[in-house]
């Protein structure tokens, strides 16, 4: 007899004799109530041995069924009832009801067929038309005969006492079926994944518990075609391993080596619903599960290592220990769990993966030695990642299994061996200038990042755990190869030491290349002058280490914008062979229109001597040339301009008449002339001053776009790159006559022309002017304006009264002129407290006849009560003000003041609409801002509505054309 628990034979006895004596709970796999039989069978989605076998999964009087076409979810009915059996030459039926007392829902009435004509049993799995079996889910389909139910819900089937009319009557009895759908917990488990550990004996252990229906144990009998615990053709016991346990273990196979209900021989004491398992290598990596593989789990018995465990009993379950010694090596295990109702269980050594992964296991016994170190790489505690940019103060170095070359991935290196991090000091390395020298390089510190390879997005994107960075206290030049020598105490993770060695670094460093840009002015940038040959761009490359050949200079034209899209022209020039002028360093030039007018990139590329490839500049890697559709940094690029020509200007004409640029009804008109050499060879800028080209439409530049953004031409911002704006006016006439110095300047590139006294007619502005690199503009420009006689100005009045103000003095004040006999109004009222006939002065008239009363003249100083029968607007003539005359004010007292809106400009009167959107019109806190007032009063006549205007509120604006009262607390003077 074999033994594998740590009881002496003694113990086993007085074990096994108190079994005797102890109550066994009844297991099995039906339970009959009354006349009711019930059985619980493997799904449709188990493996052959189970589907549709009737399965063990009663504890005590409780029967259990799974909701998982996986597990065991099919349950068979059976009625025996003699008396039901009522005709001895026919085949009665009798009526069962299935439902779900936990919730509700039910699949109705069955009706079970008698098995003969003369048997009095009803139903079973046996019967041609199968109504007498269902099966659990999770959700309720009566056509398919499929009751839905959740952990915990008990299930009912009740033999009817009270039958449809035409089916026998039956006792009552019910039938109970607890569902279990929750699958065991596996817990404790050890070693952990990813663990090391040196070759030897390891401890493998785990917990497996479910609460539920529960894990079987040695006193369970197996499933088989006769039953659960028939075996009939298996010579199976409840000691199935024969180790004299029967209590403390999970069911184990028997040793017949004849089993009929496996479709493999297992080794004695291999457990039947737990599988400890373990291969070595990589595979298989995860877990899986197919009815047709193996009739447990899709695993080789072979790999199974379960009948050389220790286990114990523990509440709703059981322990294991197993001592295995794996070879050195990867090696993958987990545990399969499956409890009485066939819910499986597998241990997952990783959430953030689908599906559940083995854990892992590395047996170690090769001492760790440097494999490779690096010159020039640095670790970013920042991003959790090995630095992008080449850090001169860097070495990295990566250990391996006996020193060996790394293989694999940088990512993912195959022989790597992970540091015990806290072994790991700066003390334990030295760095010396080479392989020859004696010269020590100063430690400034050392990283050991010792971090795991992520998942997906999750940093960092290489395995750290073997890597040691070391920081030196001064940068290392180009072509250097340092001397890392360990002179420490370092340990794996599996507690192997590392011995003295050292190791010749590679060189990572590229070479750095000085690109110096020399044209005929550098502020903000080198600048090509005209298009002589004297005034090309100079491009000089310095290199800090021999080359391996010459380096190779790329021109990028970035083409000009003056939207708010930038765009970069798709011109690359390739200068392949710069003049050498000392072994480390080039030079050439580049002529105007070498790759276009415009904003010019300069990328350099070179290799050194030990093939590491090096770049200055932006928009080009080490590895690749620049293209359209790489990433521009402008911030860290080398720039210069080609600029061979001028812009043109526009002008624009003050104070123009409203609709037009080109006409006025001013004497002294000013004329603004903007070179826009300013806005000349744009380039859009993000707020980061990157910028990104991407793939051209047909027919056209590609766009540009802020360097990170979604969407192709973000709204960069618009910079001018060509900053030698200032132009020389070298022609400047007025119809005809030189006004050249009588310009003034608004910027270096604008200018304003004031005129005066200009008769009503055309008139004629020519210009031209050189920039600051020597262009001038191919052809003088001329700009032709007229001069128009002024026209009256309107104010637009309704049917009823009209309270109305002028925003200018009318050439002519009299009442009879500015509303003269034509018009139909008939009424005028003002309120002139100070007036000796005031305060209210009136003018009245019939109609076509002159205006009578205390109100003789109409002007800018108040304002007016109009009534009026008809839409005709009043119409007077208000002259373009004097610059010589002072500007107007109005006094107010204390009280109510009815005031005018006063307009230097005199812009058209708006609508009440567009006052009460504030779209148009004056804000009235700007407005009355020199006097102290509470509220203010307008009035819309169409409206016929008073509107309210009181400080800081969002109502109307104040418009030209309109009088307001004004209630001020102080008296003061209006200043509009």
């Amino acid at each position: 007899m074999r033994f594998k628990s740590k009881f002496s034979i003694s113990a086993i006895l007085v074990a096994a004799l108190l079994a005797l004596l102890s109550v066994v709970p009844a297991l099995g796999g039906s339970q009959t109530v009354g006349e009711v039989k019930l059985e619980v069978q493997g799904g449709s989605g188990t493996a052959a041995a189970f589907k549709d076998i009737t399965q063990d999964t009663r504890v005590g009087t409780t029967l259990y069924a799974s909701n998982d076409v996986n597990a065991y979810n099919r349950v068979v009915m059976t009625v025996t009832h003699a008396a039901a059996n009522t005709a001895t030459g026919t085949r009665q039926h009798v009526e069962v009801t299935v439902s779900n007392s936990s919730t509700g829902s039910s699949l109705g009435k069955l009706y079970l067929q008698e098995t003969g004509n003369n048997t009095g049993i009803f139903g079973g799995s046996t019967q041609a038309d199968a109504v007498s079996i269902f099966t659990v889910g999770t959700t309720t389909n009566v056509s398919s005969r499929i009751l839905g139910a959740s952990e915990g819900n008990q299930l009912r089937v009740t033999y009817n006492s009270t039958p449809a009319t035409g089916y026998l009557a039956g006792t009552g009895a019910v039938g109970k079926i607890a569902v279990d759908a929750t699958k065991p917990t596996i817990s404790s488990i050890s070693p952990a994944t990813g663990g090391t550990l040196r070759p030897g004996s390891v401890d493998f252990s785990a917990s497996i518990t479910d609460a539920a229906s529960g894990i079987r144990s040695d006193a369970a009998p197996l499933p088989g075609a006769d039953g659960p615990g028939t075996n009939t053709n298996d010579s199976l016991t409840a000691d199935g391993d024969a180790d004299g346990i029967t209590s403390s273990e999970p069911r184990t196979y028997g040793s017949n080596a004849n089993e009929k209900d496996f479709a493999s021989t297992p080794d004695v004491g291999t457990t039947v619903d737990i599988h400890i398992y373990r291969a070595g290598a990589a595979t298989p990596a995860a877990f899986t599960v197919t009815a047709s593989s193996s009739p447990l789990y899709g695993f080789a018995m072979a790999n199974d290592f379960s009948e050389s465990a220790l286990w114990s009993a523990v509440s709703n379950g059981f322990t294991f220990s197993a001592t295995v010694s794996p070879a050195a090596g990867t090696h993958r295990w987990g545990v399969v769990a499956k409890d009485r109702v066939g819910n499986t269980s597998f241990t997952d050594s990783t959430a953030v993966t689908a599906g559940s992964q083995t854990h892992l296991l590395v047996i170690d016994g090769t001492a760790p030695a440097m494999g490779l170190a690096e010159t020039g790489k640095s670790w970013s505690a920042v991003t959790t990642e090995e630095g992008v940019a080449t850090n001169r103060k860097y070495i990295k170095v990566s250990w391996t299994s006996a020193g060996a070359t790394p293989t694999g991935t940088a990512a993912v290196p195959t022989n790597n061996d992970n540091l015990n991090t806290s072994t790991v000091q700066a003390s334990d390395f030295a760095v010396l200038a080479s392989a020859t020298s004696t010269t020590a390089l100063p430690i400034a510190s050392i990283v050991h990042p010792n971090l795991k390879l992520g998942t997906g997005s999750v940093k960092p994107s290489l395995e750290t755990r073997h890597i040691v960075y070391i920081e030196l206290a001064s940068e290392l030049t180009s072509s250097a190869k340092p001397l890392v020598k360990f002179v420490g105490s370092v340990t794996d993770l599996a507690g192997n030491a590392a011995a003295t060695h050292q190791i010749v670094a590679t060189d990572a460093i590229p070479p750095k290349l000085t690109v110096t840009i020399t044209g005929a002015a550098s502020d903000p940038r080198p600048i090509a002058k005209g298009t002589t040959t004297a005034t090309n761009i100079s491009i000089s490359v310095v290199s800090d280490e021999v080359l391996s050949g010459t380096p190779t200079i790329y021109l990028m034209n970035l083409a000009t914008s003056t939207g708010d899209v930038a765009q970069v022209g798709t011109g690359i020039v390739t200068v392949a062979s710069p003049t050498p002028v000392t072994t480390t360093s080039w030079s050439t030039t580049a002529g105007n229109g070498t790759v276009g007018a415009g904003l010019v990139n300069v990328v350099v590329r070179a290799t050194d001597a030990n093939s590491v490839k090096g770049v200055s500049g932006s928009g080009g890697t080490a590895a690749a040339a620049p293209s359209a559709a790489n990433n521009v940094n402008l911030a860290g690029a080398h720039l210069f301009s080609f600029d061979n020509t001028s812009a043109a200007a526009s002008l624009t004409l003050t104070p123009a008449k409203s609709g037009t640029t080109t006409t006025t009804e001013s004497s002294s008109p000013f004329i603004r002339v903007d070179f826009s050499e300013g806005k000349e060879n744009l380039v859009g800028l993000a707020t980061t001053d990157k910028w990104h080209c991407g793939a051209p439409s047909v027919g056209a530049a590609p766009i540009c776009k802020p360097f990170g953004a979604t969407g192709v031409g973000n709204n960069p911002s618009i910079v001018e790159h060509d900053a030698h704006n200032a132009i020389t006016l070298n022609l400047l006439t007025l119809d005809g006559v030189s006004v050249l110095g009588t310009q003034g300047t608004v910027d270096p590139d604008s200018f304003v022309l004031a005129t005066s006294g200009l008769a009503v007619g055309t008139h004629t502005v020519t210009f031209n002017g050189t920039d600051a690199v020597g262009n001038t503009y191919a052809a003088a420009q001329s700009f032709t304006f007229t001069v128009a006689a002024r026209s009256a100005y309107s104010v637009p009045v309704s049917p009823g009264w009209n309270l109305i103000s002028l925003p200018g003095d009318p050439a002519d004040t009299s009442i009879d002129a500015v509303i003269p006999a034509t018009h139909p109004a008939t009424q005028v009222l003002s309120y002139a407290p100070a007036d000796a006939n005031g305060p209210w002065l009136v003018a009245t008239r019939a109609a076509g006849e002159a205006w009578a009363g205390t109100l003789t003249t109409i002007d800018s100083s108040g304002a007016y009560w109009v009534k009026t029968g008809a839409f005709t607007a009043i119409s007077t003539l208000i002259p373009e003000r004097d610059p010589a005359a002072v500007l107007p004010t109005i006094p107010v007292v204390v009280g109510w003041n009815l005031v005018p809106v006063v307009d230097l400009q005199t812009t058209a009167a708006p609508t009440q609409a567009t006052l009460a959107a504030r779209t148009a019109g004056i804000d009235p806190d700007l407005y009355f801002s020199s006097i102290t007032w509470t509220v203010v009063y307008g009035f819309d006549t169409q409206g016929n509505a008073w509107r309210k205007i009181t400080p800081a509120a969002t109502v109307d604006n104040v418009g030209t054309g309109k009088g307001y009262w004004v209630w001020a607390t102080k008296a003061g003077t209006l200043v509009p």
